[in-house]
Parts: structure tokens; sequence; C-alpha cells
């Protein structure tokens, strides 16, 4: 690992660690989804997290969904002639960048 020549291994109290070349980490068993209820603490930087994900969640599927009823409004106001419809093709376009922009803005 990580370009070493060696790796020991110690067993210390039911944890395992590696020693492999200066780096030591240890193998500890994962703890179950119970555990994560019990040491659960709502500090603001929890409260923080779960505002700015929901609000984000919310604009970009806000975004997704609203696209179907901009587009005919679309095709009303920029396309008379084609009997208030947007092109097959720039409609395409159209709702598939909305997708792009959400990706990009994920980012």
């Amino acid at each position: 690992m990580l370009g070493s020549s060696f790796t020991e291994k110690t067993e210390d109290a039911g944890e395992v660690h590696y020693e492999t070349g200066s780096i030591t980490y240890a193998d500890k068993p994962a703890a179950g989804l119970e555990a994560l209820e019990d040491n659960h603490r709502w500090d603001w930087f929890t409260i923080r997290t779960l505002i700015t994900s929901g609000t984000g969640f919310f604009t970009d599927a806000y975004d997704v969904f609203v696209i179907n009823l901009i587009s005919p409004m679309l095709g009303i106001l920029y396309y008379p002639q084609y009997g208030g419809h947007i092109p097959a093709g720039t409609e395409g376009v159209l709702k598939g960048m909305s997708s792009v922009g959400t990706l990009v803005g994920q980012l």
C-alpha cells in the first residue's frame, strides 16, 4: 500500500491496527444506524446543513418541474409563426439545458 515495502498487523481489544511505512490506521467495526441516533447532536452546523440541503433540493426540483409549464408560454410569446408552439428540436434543447443547469448548479 502506498508504495511501502512492508505491512505490520497488530490486534488490540477488538481493533485491528495496520502499520504501513509511517502510516498507521485502525479498522474499527462500523457502527449500526441505531448508534447514529444515539450519538446525534442538534447543533447549529446540523441545522444549517439541513436547511441548506433542503432549500437546494426544493429549488432544483422546482426548476426541473416548472420548465414544462413555462415551455408553452415561451412558445406563445416567441414562436407565434408556429402556432404558439416551440419547435420540437428547440424545446428538447431547452428542457435538456435546464437539467444541465441543475447539474452545474449542484457542483
